[in-house]
């Protein structure tokens, strides 16, 4: 019996990933702040070097990003590239995720209306799960919308799309 949905874009994607913190640090080290440029937003590399030990939170981070990716059914590259895909915390302390650009086009035109994350470390392993929500239609419509009071989630227009530079992007169900 064949399981694979007929739905390129299911209601409910996941998305998991594992990183090596030693090799993380590594990483960090050989590659320095350019390292860091280009896969952290100035908000996170602030965050994990606020830390005791950064590299943990660094590399839950860096989970966080390839899970998204994965569920999102792309991959890292042009349609949700690590800058784009950032970490947040909430006041309580809780992760969420903000999405830009290419990866926030992504997921408008996959209907995603929540990404649920949840972060784990040690000073050896750090791992990410993602959990991606989309609307139960048929397809997204989206368009510009006002500061966002239907409970959806805003996404920043990406650069070439037709809609000014930072007007936000919301999702809603296809009248089709």
């Amino acid at each position: 019996m064949d399981f694979t949905p007929g739905n390129p874009f299911p209601q409910m994607s996941p998305g998991i990933d594992l990183v090596d913190v030693p090799r993380l640090a590594a990483a960090m080290g050989r590659g320095g702040s350019r390292f860091l440029r280009r896969i952290f937003t100035e908000a996170e590399t602030a965050y994990c070097q606020s830390q005791r030990v950064p590299a943990p939170h660094f590399a839950a981070r860096f989970a966080a990003k390839e899970a998204v990716a994965k569920a999102l059914g792309t991959g890292i590259g042009e349609s949700a590239a690590f800058k784009e895909i950032e970490v947040i915390r909430a006041v309580t302390g809780a992760p969420s995720i903000r999405l830009h650009g290419s990866a926030a086009a992504t997921a408008a035109g996959q209907g995603v209306v929540a990404i649920q994350v949840s972060l784990s470390h040690t000073e050896e392993a750090a791992a990410a799960m993602v959990l991606i929500s989309r609307e139960k239609t048929s397809g997204p419509n989206c368009a510009p919308s006002a500061p966002n009071t239907a409970g959806r989630p805003s996404f920043e227009a990406p650069p070439g799309t037709g809609k000014e530079e930072g007007e936000r992007l919301s999702c809603h169900p296809s009248s089709q």
